[in-house]
């Protein structure tokens, strides 16, 4: 049974790689072609407001992962390419391949997995299975960096509950990249969009 705990937004943290995946069929929960965005991410900012049971993945309990089970999500990137905003906010283009947005687009559910570094070198993993990213809540903000300026873009979303894994987030802690089991824990959570339980 799920304990309903309101949480504050957490301040944005810098992202080391980000992925999403298209959703293809909901009636199964499958997901289609990755967009990496690996390098172009700026921060995110992740507010839950219910937090669930334990994960179990593969029938392990895997001790440093938890659940949140709905909330709402930004991500601030340094740009999105045609492709991606038809993937993202489910735009058409015609026949010169600009971006056509009208009343009849179907916003898509993506699945979202990113890592934090942390300064000992660590990562903190983060996978999301139903975000629906809305057209009119994507803002664009100006930021400075050394002698360079440019513009960022916020996806700003909600990912909801999910009846075939019966969660929407997953989070594992302090994953070192440098050994075996890191990598092995990393590379699953970055190469498909559903979750793979681990044992350390």
């Amino acid at each position: 049974m799920a304990t309903k705990v309101t949480v504050k937004a957490k301040p944005p943290i810098n992202i080391e790689k980000l992925v999403m995946w298209q959703m293809t069929d909901e009636d199964t929960e499958t997901y289609g072609t990755a967009m990496d965005f690996d390098r172009r991410v700026m921060s995110f900012r992740d507010t839950p407001t219910t937090n669930s049971t334990p994960l179990y993945g593969t029938g392990v309990v895997v001790d440093r992962a938890t659940t949140v089970s709905e909330g709402a999500l930004t991500y601030n990137v340094h740009a999105l390419t045609a492709d991606e905003r038809v993937a993202i906010y489910g735009e058409t283009k015609n026949s010169a391949n600009a971006i056509i947005t009208t009343s009849d687009d179907v916003v898509p559910y993506v699945a979202v997995a990113h890592a934090t570094k942390k300064r000992d070198g660590k990562w903190n993993l983060y996978k999301y299975f139903k975000v629906q990213f809305q057209p009119n809540e994507e803002s664009t903000e100006q930021i400075t960096q050394g002698n360079i300026t440019y513009s960022t873009i916020t996806l700003s979303g909600t990912y909801l509950e999910s009846e075939v894994h019966e969660m929407m987030r997953a989070v594992m802690l302090d994953v070192d990249p440098t050994s075996t089991a890191g990598q092995t824990i990393i590379t699953s959570w970055f190469t498909t969009a559903t979750y793979v339980g681990v044992t350390e």
